[in-house]
């Protein structure tokens, strides 16, 4: 039997999944359209890489050992919006395809295969193309409990991309921008009604690259740049202390270039926010 290509779809969020792709050639492409499983790397789009001939001939010797058609997996368990990989094996002699629910127990033969299959999108996201990262700058909160944050989005990859300017974002189908907001105290000390969701008042866009960020309902940047922005709004918490604030931006981007639209959600890291 002899590997073709494999697929490999997480299903971190609903309606965005993470896919991988991985041809017999070793071309390795990735979309991503969440950074849940990454907090850490603020950043979605699309990545590619080149397995060499010795790593893609052990990418298909471990599915090989693993025989993968007969692996126990959780087909019909799945229940809508959780969390789950699905890979799909296409071969000379035709189609496997197995379904996991991380909440269910994985055989070791299949863990084998997503641990495989985890290792070549790390190798193919030290390669972007097409990706939008955000970072968070400094933030001032006044007497009057009024804040400011500010705020990139910057093309990290090495080919143009396009998504929603949050400056013009009308409706939930333009993108959006959110706050959340909770005590910065030990994670076993919050309580569920600590995490609060941030009203936004406005937001201004404070640089630009090349373009009219305030009117264009659509940004494009090219390799390297970035456009700014200041959010305002009002404190959540009356107390004054440590807070941390999480920003989430999304992009429902529609470009008449379809290959350079980003779509998906950013969940920023943590930012520090001290209210007096």
């Amino acid at each position: 039997m002899t590997y073709e290509q494999i697929e490999y779809v997480s299903s971190d969020l609903p309606g965005m999944p993470q896919v991988l792709v991985v041809n017999a050639d070793g071309r390795a492409r990735y979309s991503s359209h969440s950074n849940a499983s990454d907090p850490e790397r603020p950043e979605i789009g699309r990545y590619e890489a080149r397995l060499t001939a010795a790593q893609i001939e052990a990418l298909f010797a471990t599915f090989e050992a693993a025989n993968p058609k007969t692996l126990v997996d959780h087909w019909g368990e799945v229940h809508s919006g959780e969390d789950h990989r699905r890979i799909r094996i296409t071969t000379t002699e035709g189609v496997i395809e197995k379904l996991v629910a991380l909440r269910l127990p994985v055989s070791a033969g299949m863990q084998t295969l997503i641990d495989a299959l985890d290792r070549v999108v790390k190798l193919a996201k030290s390669s972007p193309q097409k990706v939008l990262q955000l970072d968070l700058g400094p933030s001032d909160v006044d007497a009057g409990g009024r804040f400011t944050l500010a705020l990139s989005l910057r093309n990290s990859g090495t080919e143009p991309i396009s998504f929603n300017n949050p400056v013009v974002a009308e409706t939930e189908s333009d993108g959006r921008i959110e706050i959340q907001a909770w005590p910065d105290r030990d994670v076993s000390a919050l309580r569920q009604d600590d995490l609060l969701a941030v009203a936004i008042d406005g937001i201004e866009s404070t640089e630009t690259a090349g373009q009219n960020a305030a009117a264009s309902r659509t940004l494009n940047l090219a390799p390297g740049s970035a456009v700014a922005f200041r959010i305002l709004g009002a404190f959540p918490f009356e107390d004054p202390g440590d807070y941390l604030f999480r920003v989430s931006y999304t992009s429902y981007a529609d470009a008449a270039d379809v290959q350079s639209s980003i779509r998906g959600r950013i969940d920023s890291r943590r930012v520090a926010v001290r209210k007096p």
